[in-house]
């Protein structure tokens, strides 16, 4: 499709799959998830602390970058640039595997620690017994936000896929990089188009009596010193002849 076929505005926005809004509407509904379930862990549990605060920034990062992109792609196509959505998809990708990894493994650990512990209540002689904060709500939120990142890393993950593909077709077609300046319609383009204009000419107006009067004793004067230029050179022409005709005598 060539750049003159594109909606105006559009032209450079690939052509994105038709549902492609709902991919991002579902991205920012886990990251909102996730957002409230960091915040709630973060608060309430007192334990890995430092993780809940690393999720909260990862997620809220998503959310404004989902949100970002759905404004700059279905409202606002301006602002818009296909590096940029390929650059921000690939990072948010990349963020969420490494949050979510260290988020599995260590609540995995804690778990571990808590059936240790459980098992050293169940036998009270023995001299170290410790009481583990991680209660079953805990476990059930982290691993809810671990399975939650999962998500979002494969749904990020498709995006900046589907991101390359389009993008690829897009410079194979030649289609640019950038907004186009406004293009004129048909109509604006006809009006553009300069009019030849005549040099102004000015305006006739009539004589007065007077100048009527002035320029009709000029033409009398002419014709009448025209009459006597003929005159003295009719009677020069018979001056000659008869001189001539003395002379021959």
């Amino acid at each position: 499709m060539d750049a003159s076929e594109r909606p105006r505005g559009q032209e450079h926005i690939p052509e994105y799959p038709k549902l492609w809004i709902w991919m991002r509407v579902f991205q920012l509904v886990v990251g909102l998830t996730v957002l409230f379930l960091s915040i709630h862990a973060l608060e309430g549990f007192r334990i890995l602390m430092d993780l809940s605060i690393v999720m909260i920034v990862i997620s809220a990062a998503s959310v404004g970058l989902t949100i970002w992109l759905i404004v700059a792609q279905f409202s606002s196509p301006r602002a818009f640039r296909y590096w940029i959505t390929l650059v921000l998809d690939f990072l948010i990708f990349v963020a969420w595997t490494v949050s979510g990894s260290i988020l599995v493994s260590h609540t995995s650990a804690l778990v571990a620690q808590r059936s240790v512990t459980g098992n050293r209540f169940d036998h009270p002689d023995d001299e170290q017994q410790h009481q583990h904060p991680l209660h079953e709500s805990h476990v059930s939120t982290f691993y809810a936000i671990a399975g939650l990142a999962c998500l979002e890393f494969s749904l990020f993950c498709s995006s900046w896929i589907i991101d390359a593909v389009v993008i690829r077709r897009h410079r194979q077609i030649g289609l640019p990089s950038k907004p186009l300046k406004k293009r004129a319609s048909l109509a604006e383009r006809q009006q553009a188009k300069p009019i030849p204009v005549s040099p102004p000419q000015k305006p006739r107006v009539k004589p007065t009596l007077a100048e009527r009067v002035e320029m009709l004793f000029k033409g009398q004067e002419a014709s009448a010193s025209q009459s006597v230029g003929f005159e003295g050179s009719g009677g020069g022409g018979h001056g000659g002849r008869n001189d001539s005709a003395d002379g021959g005598v």
